[in-house]
């Protein structure tokens, strides 16, 4: 299954929606371990992010970095803060590792993080 499919499926599970929607991606060439998704239902859109097969995803997992993103949303982020940082709907399992739903902040400014 194409990768923008799988984005789709995840986010639709996720969100109880059996509606068709758009899968743009977001953020294209900025992500070193993984690949982010925008899934637009039309009243309601999420990001998806998805990890990343090949190298980049083969360093990621031995460095233990998902795992650390997932101990994160799961256990650290929960918490109500002042940081700017997107709800997490689900952590779901793929066999390249897990891809997050998160709240859509697409529609706030972005600063790159090599301009600052």
């Amino acid at each position: 299954m194409p990768e923008t499919q799988l984005a789709h499926k995840i986010a639709a599970s996720a969100l109880g929606i059996e509606t068709e929607g758009t899968v743009q991606t977001i953020g294209m060439g900025r992500g070193v371990f993984s690949t982010v998704y925008r899934v637009d239902f039309g009243h309601r859109s999420v990001v998806v992010k998805m990890p990343r097969t090949g190298p980049n995803g083969d360093v990621a997992r031995s460095m233990g970095a998902y795992d650390r993103e997932v101990t994160a949303y799961r256990d650290l982020l929960v918490v109500p803060s002042e940081l700017p940082v997107p709800r997490c709907f689900r952590i779901h399992d793929t066999s390249a590792g897990p891809a997050f739903v998160l709240e859509d902040l697409t529609s706030f400014g972005s600063v790159d993080q090599l301009d600052g």
